[in-house]
């Protein structure tokens, strides 16, 4: 923050920490957008974390973007993918399968 970054990364900032030092990070996080005006690019698979931080989420899969949106939206999307992720399914699920085989055979 000394060089005054207009953008600020953060790649799973909250990666092996406990639930409540989480939210504290999270508020913290939040606290440096509002009193220094930067924008946050987090990178996070924690969905409490993402939906607390976040004004706009984007859920990437395979290096696609499949939604985009405030957190509202993406929490009313209707992709199966967003869905599973957002749902907590697992990928191997059935419907999957193709994808799955694929994945694994490095396809």
């Amino acid at each position: 923050m000394a060089l005054d970054p207009s953008i600020l990364f953060a790649d799973e900032p909250s990666a092996g920490l406990d639930p409540r030092t989480s939210a504290g990070l999270d508020q913290l996080l939040i606290r440096l957008r509002e009193v220094f005006g930067v924008t946050l690019i987090v990178v996070t698979h924690e969905l409490d974390s993402a939906f607390a931080i976040g004004e706009r989420i984007a859920l990437i899969d395979q290096g696609k973007i499949l939604t985009i949106g405030t957190p509202e939206e993406v929490k009313a999307s209707e992709d199966e993918i967003v869905r599973d992720f957002l749902d907590r399914q697992p990928e191997i699920a059935l419907e999957h399968s193709e994808r799955y085989r694929r994945w694994m055979i490095g396809q």
